[in-house]
């Protein structure tokens, strides 16, 4: 079977079409898959191995010549002998191509009049989806399903594009901050522009087209030409990079500062940290990021928003001041401050990680066994490094001491059980007490998901399940038992997202974060901000939680939320390293003898445990560790829900996460 796929632009569409090239290739056996793109949307698409053929339309100046280069294009496609078409622009060019052609085909299908009418009467009425899964929608007639990955985006295997890139950015960690987007109520105001750069003490890679290089020559901006220039942190490469190095750039940052444009697509393709500053247009439209870490600024306090489906070259309220200077009110309005806040705690996060991650033979740092090299460098640091985190101070011989503790070590049948009291406030400033269970990747064991209709206590439900441990599992409501996060066991859906009081399309933040099972193995998913995009997720098990704290490696921005966030309490995750290694993690909380964590601090901790990746589930007086033929019931952290320190607080959920021997 040969399939024309069809999406000429603009570049970040061009890039939210890879999904649906990696499941037309991989779910329809000996499938030939060609794409039809403008010419300057190639470089998106050429080193993608799931394309068979990329047919580029000319570059041309005015509407005839792009009336000739179609016709050319046409009469080309023709002697193709195509099976089928699928196409993902549905504009008047690419019907035209399906009319010449006169093939069976699929059609995305936009949501133009929903777009209109949230413009017009500010009432969001979007389906909340997310385009990609839009643009899935269009191969049901083929019977492709969503294959629950996220974005690709190739880069030729090429030394000269490597060193390129190296000798623009240097040999540091920067942050990328895109400048420009192609309308101008998108783009970040020139004097925002200034004020990240002169608050952001790190290293910051500014991008955009020449139209953002003239905006950038006419700031108060001190640039050089590269980061190993040492007179300047900043480097201008506005209008100065291609499609593909700017793709390499974005893959290399720390975080990506980013308008509604392709960089923000291109972060998400490289799982990049991202924040999105959202102007004339709205996340709901569809083109928010997908499936990785990010964070939006939306103008949602603005009456006037959104107030365009694509950006506009001035605000439509044609008196507004604004016009004349270029500083939209839906850009400049935004908490700067707390976006400088967020990329100086990643970066540095990032910093903590790099250190951490040099030893690669040291991958369990919970092991009697630390070379002195380890020790060496996380000696160094802890020395070097002080991190504000949320408030409070990193104390500097954090790493060390959790990493170097005598933990209290038993071996159960192929599980590893660690526990420590740090109880002389030397564990994040306070003290805590923290259990750990190992399930190392060659184990006898297997995880699995159960669910009561009234809340019945972990310890229980592992009985009932003859769990050799488990820990409690996702968020619920307290008064009538059911879950609040989706929740999926045997492919049978038991909860769903329960929605925001004010906006019932996108999800709450204790939902931003999916852990499904392929075969009793963890898979961590970092679902779009669409409340119920977890039916698309094709596995049986599923359950969703959050936020995702670690990602690759990195902990990710956290929202200023004081009661969630920033207070300590009673703390449960899931977490992998990189040999694969499953972690279930508890910290005992509301108590003098173990304060509990913010989700920061919490996040921290699980990086020092060698957490490659890690989702939060819930906490508070529902945190509970059980492991079979313990003392306690099985009980081996103190539950808080009956307020005193001891093993007999245990709190009655709604499900948990089992360990199941095979």
């Amino acid at each position: 079977m040969k399939i024309l796929l069809i999406r000429f632009s603009s570049a970040g569409d061009v890039l939210l079409t890879s999904p649906v090239i990696r499941c037309l290739k991989q779910q329809l056996s000996g499938v030939q898959v060609h794409f039809l793109t403008k010419q300057t949307n190639a470089d998106l698409v050429r080193n993608n191995p799931y394309v068979d053929k990329l047919i580029a339309i000319p570059s041309a100046i005015d509407s005839h010549q792009q009336a000739a280069a179609l016709v050319s294009t046409i009469e080309c496609l023709k002697s193709e002998h195509y099976d089928y078409i699928v196409d993902l622009h549905n504009n008047h060019r690419s019907r035209r191509v399906r009319r010449a052609l006169h093939l069976p085909c699929s059609v995305y299908r936009k949501e133009n009049i929903h777009k209109f009418l949230f413009i017009l009467t500010k009432k969001n009425m979007m389906s909340g989806r997310h385009t990609v899964d839009r643009y899935l929608d269009a191969l049901q007639p083929l019977n492709i399903t969503d294959d629950g990955r996220g974005l690709d985006c190739f880069l030729p295997d090429n030394p000269d594009l490597q060193s390129r890139v190296a000798e623009l950015t240097g040999h540091t960690r920067y942050i990328v901050l895109a400048c420009g987007a192609q309308h101008a109520t998108k783009r970040i105001p020139i004097e925002k522009i200034s004020f990240l750069c002169n608050n952001l003490q790190r290293s910051i890679v500014l991008v955009g087209d020449n139209s953002d290089n003239n905006r950038i020559e006419t700031a108060d901006i001190h640039y050089t030409d590269t980061l190993d220039d040492c007179s300047s942190r900043i480097i201008n490469l506005c209008g100065k990079t291609t499609l593909t190095e700017l793709a390499a750039i974005v893959k290399n940052a720390a975080i990506v500062v980013t308008p509604d444009s392709l960089t923000l697509h291109l972060a998400a393709a490289f799982q990049r940290p991202a924040i999105t500053v959202w102007g004339a247009t709205n996340p709901s439209f569809g083109f928010s990021s997908y499936r990785a870490p990010h964070q939006d600024f939306v103008a949602d306090h603005l009456s006037c928003h959104p107030c365009s489906r694509m950006g506009t070259e001035k605000c439509p309220r044609s008196r507004c001041r604004c016009n004349s200077k270029q500083n939209f009110k839906c850009m400049s309005s935004h908490d700067w401050q707390q976006i400088v806040k967020i990329c100086q705690d990643t970066i540095d996060m990032t910093q903590v990680t790099n250190y951490t991650s040099q030893n690669k033979n040291h991958k369990s740092h919970l092991t009697s066994h630390k070379s002195q090299i380890f020790k060496t460098i996380l000696f160094f640091l802890a020395s070097s490094l002080t991190i504000s985190l949320n408030g409070q101070t990193l104390q500097k011989s954090d790493s060390t001491i959790v990493v170097e503790t005598a933990w209290q070590r038993d071996t159960i049948d192929g599980l590893v059980l660690h526990r420590h009291h740090f109880a002389h406030n030397d564990c994040l400033g306070s003290n805590q007490y923290v259990s750990v269970i190992e399930i190392p990747y060659a184990s006898p064991y297997h995880l699995e998901f159960s669910y009561e209709t009234t809340r019945t206590p972990t310890s229980l439900q592992a009985l009932k399940h003859k769990a050799a441990a488990a820990v409690n599992g996702s968020f619920f409501d307290m008064a009538h038992h059911y879950p609040i996060c989706y929740l999926r066991i045997d492919g049978k859906e038991l909860g769903i997202n329960t929605p925001q009081k004010t906006d019932s399309v996108h999800r709450k933040y204790y939902q931003y974060g999916t852990l499904a099972l392929q075969q009793g193995k963890p898979i961590f998913v970092i679902p779009d901000s669409t409340r119920m995009a977890e039916r698309n997720i094709p596995f049986n098990d599923v359950m969703t939680a959050g936020p995702m704290l670690v990602w690759e490696g990195q902990s990710l921005p956290m929202r200023n939320d004081k009661t969630f966030v920033t207070e300590r309490h009673n703390r449960t995750a899931i977490g992998i390293r990189d040999d694969e290694t499953i972690l279930l993690v508890t910290v005992d909380g509301r108590t003098k003898e173990s304060a509990g964590m913010s989700l920061t601090d919490f996040a921290t901790l699980l990086r020092y445990l060698g957490c490659r990746y890690a989702l939060n589930l819930d906490g508070g007086g529902s945190t509970t560790m059980y492991v079979a033929d313990y003392p306690h019931n099985g009980v081996v952290n103190h539950p808080s829900d009956n307020g005193h320190y001891d093993f007999k607080g245990e709190r009655g959920v709604s499900n948990c996460i089992l360990v199941i021997k095979d």
